[in-house]
């Protein structure tokens, strides 16, 4: 069932988003730009307290043998105190300890790169572009995904829903987190959101990573419409020198309906 949902989600990322777009500030569009290179965030930095959450996995249903594999598959990150607890304890104890380390420690190689399908979103150019002032970048899915491949990058497409659906991890561990990173509040639906998430990733301190991308994925610049003037020439220049294959917009409020238009 979560395969072929996996499979439909593909079908239609394919078929209806060649371009991914990104809100962001000025500051970010200039240091991406100059770095080459693509910020990817552990949830736990994430916006919303329920993105990501930890109480949507559950561990009910606990197989048998899997006090030894947790001891086996998580070995390197337990004392042999706490192995030698996990020997001797209930299966709820094992479950606590599984959960608060080693599953912890797997959810903390995760990281993220949120995207949306649309460039002219009112919301999201006031919440992720600093109130209009800042930029939305089209990146082209195709050529961002050649660029990242080698880190097996999965694309996802958000579900919204208005109950909270908990998914059992001994059941279906694949399910379990795949539907950890891909459910939200249907309050953020206005959002449209593609996800690029990563996995088995080794993260600092900020939980961040850069991953290096080539300047032909932006394909597209969307100039906010309350951007300063001093700051729209920087960002104009920015595109003519290092992204001259990149066509550059200027978002406009339509004058007669609540609306983005560019010129």
């Amino acid at each position: 069932m979560f395969d072929d949902e996996k499979r439909e989600e593909l079908n239609y990322i394919d078929k209806n988003v060649p371009i991914l777009y990104k809100y962001t500030r000025v500051e970010s569009f200039e240091s991406m730009v100059s770095n080459s290179s693509l910020a990817f965030k552990n949830p736990s930095l994430f916006n919303d307290p329920y993105d990501c959450y930890p109480n949507l996995i559950n561990f009910e249903s606990v197989p048998d043998n899997f006090r030894q594999y947790y001891i086996e598959k998580y070995r390197p990150f337990l004392s042999p105190e706490i192995i030698k607890r996990v020997q001797n304890s209930s299966d709820n104890e094992v479950v606590s300890s599984f959960r608060d380390i080693g599953f912890s420690n797997e959810l903390s190689k995760i990281a993220i790169s949120c995207f949306s399908e649309e460039f002219d979103n009112m919301l999201m150019w006031s919440h992720y572009s600093g109130s209009h002032k800042g930029v939305c970048i089209g990146f082209n899915l195709r050529k961002l995904y050649l660029a990242i491949k080698s880190y097996y990058p999965a694309l996802v497409k958000v579900k919204y829903n208005n109950k909270f659906i908990r998914t059992d991890y001994f059941r279906n561990p694949k399910e379990a987190i795949g539907n950890w990173y891909r459910f939200k509040s249907d309050c953020w639906s206005y959002e449209k959101e593609i996800r690029i998430v990563l996995t088995n990733l080794t993260l600092d301190s900020t939980k961040q990573i850069y991953i290096p991308i080539t300047k032909e994925t932006i394909s597209s610049v969307y100039v906010g419409s309350s951007t300063e003037s001093k700051n729209e020439s920087k960002i104009r220049s920015i595109c003519l020198e290092q992204l001259p294959g990149a066509k550059i917009y200027k978002m406009c409020l339509k004058k007669d309906s609540f609306n983005l238009i560019t010129e």
